[in-house]
């Protein structure tokens, strides 16, 4: 009876050293391209806790309103960007990918839709050494009634610039552009 106790404990101790992935550790090695939301969700984390405020432009056609603010919920400040995240199973196969390393040592990761019905059209990400640089996407919508074309541009720890066209048919173009400075 005492070898099969020692057999049992020596079985545990050998389990329990097992480097077993979690669930999450699984489902993010398993996406198929660079994790937006993850990455944003990370970057609302830091900025957070760095209480980061921000100096915001909004210019809406001939408008123009600057503000300094405090940001509580980075998540949903950031929400515009993470919502682009193509790891979903109805972007499967439906982006190609390319990479490039230009002299400069920036690695590009660039993601470019191959269906027309995709609403994030490009996704282009600048790496240097390990860190993201800056990401770039573009989103398109078109229907009978409306054209909207968003550029969305983020620069890890220092700031993001949102721009949006929108045509609804029998209304004037609007034009939208939001301008966000991080102050520490």
């Amino acid at each position: 009876m005492k070898h099969y106790t020692i057999i049992i404990l020596f079985f545990i101790l050998i389990l329990q050293g097992c480097d077993i992935p979690s669930i999450d550790q699984t489902k993010i090695s398993n996406k198929d391209f660079f994790d937006l939301k993850l990455f944003f969700n990370n970057e609302a984390e830091y900025l957070k806790s760095k209480n980061i405020r921000i100096k915001k432009i909004i210019k809406h056609n001939n408008t123009i309103e600057e503000n300094i603010q405090q940001i509580d919920d980075w998540e949903n400040e950031l929400k515009i960007f993470s919502d682009c995240d193509i790891n979903k199973p109805s972007c499967k196969n439906r982006y190609t990918v390319d990479s490039t390393l230009s002299n400069s040592g920036f690695m590009t990761l660039h993601y470019e839709a191959n269906d027309e019905k995709m609403q994030t059209k490009v996704i282009d990400i600048q790496i240097s050494e390990n860190n993201v640089h800056s990401i770039m996407i573009i989103n398109k919508e078109t229907n009978n009634i409306f054209e909207s074309q968003q550029y969305l541009t983020y620069i890890p720890g220092k700031r993001y610039t949102i721009d949006k066209i929108q045509s609804v048919t029998l209304f004037e173009k609007e034009n939208y552009s939001i301008d966000v400075q991080f102050i520490e």
